[in-house]
């Protein structure tokens, strides 16, 4: 899955939401919403940090993920190869 620069949008409840946007960057994501396009809780993404098998960006006090680096870490617990 690739995901490109971000563009600052709002969803329907009025919260700002990062869009790919073609040319620009990686987007940083939150712990909840990688946590959700991961399909795993927030515990487990933090235990996997804590546990080094996904780097972070630590912004202050405020941690952000970049999506190419979750989805190397899931393609790591592929088994037989991804075939189903």
């Amino acid at each position: 899955m690739k995901i490109q620069a971000a563009q600052e949008t709002t969803t329907s409840t009025g919260k700002p939401h990062s869009e790919p946007v073609a040319g620009g960057p990686e987007p940083l994501w939150k712990k909840r919403e990688t946590a959700r396009l991961a399909s795993v809780s927030t515990r487990t993404l933090e235990n996997w940090t804590r546990q080094g098998r996904i780097p972070i960006f630590r912004i202050g006090r405020t941690v952000r993920f970049r999506w190419s680096d979750v989805a190397a870490a899931l393609d790591k617990f592929r088994i037989n190869g991804g075939t189903e």
